[in-house]
Order: C-alpha cells, then structure tokens, then sequence
C-alpha cells in the first residue's frame, strides 16, 4: 500500500471509490466533483492509497483560514475521506489519515 498525491489520470477510479462508498453522483454533479478534485490535486490536497496501481481510498484536505490574535492563521479541514468497501478494515484508512494529518 502506498499513500501519494492522486494522480489526474486516476480521476475516475477515485469516483469509483467515492461512488461505492457514499452512492453514485448525477451527471452534474459528476463534473462539479471532477472540477473540486482537479483543483485538489493541483494545490497537493488530495491524497490517495494505492494497491499497486488502483486506487483503493482517498481524502482531500479543504483549506480554510480562521481569525486568531488579530490576523488570520491557515488551518485545514479534512473531507470526502473514502475507503473501498473490500479494503475496509486492513489499516488503509488509518494510514491514509496518517498521512493527511502529517500533510
């Protein structure tokens, strides 16, 4: 198992994960989730675990700003965390999440 950078080409398989885990997108939405995980990968925030060449899990890091002693500080949240239900339970998540953190 290896935790990388998706790859754009990889676009589709990541959908495949993401469909299986939380339901199938419309068409629409499709392209909406398409244009968010391009501008992902292009800023180093979406994260994948690979099976050799498959892409088995991933989660994006969403940049976010907040307010403290007077001026803004960068922070990040972490979303759209998935995992292919038959590599569910082997530690792929954890590792995943392991990277984000570190990320």
């Amino acid at each position: 198992m290896e935790i990388r950078d998706l790859a754009l080409d990889d676009l589709d398989a990541a959908l495949g994960v993401r469909s299986r885990s939380f339901g199938p997108l419309s068409s629409g939405d499709v392209e909406q989730w398409k244009s968010m995980v391009t501008r992902a990968v292009g800023a180093g925030r979406q994260l994948a675990a690979y099976d050799g060449a498959t892409v088995v899990a991933s989660a994006r890091i969403n940049a976010f700003g907040q307010w403290w002693g007077g001026r803004q500080v960068p922070m990040a949240g972490i979303g759209s965390v998935v995992v292919a239900p038959e590599h569910r339970g082997s530690g792929v998540g954890l590792a995943l999440m392991e990277a984000v953190v570190e990320r």
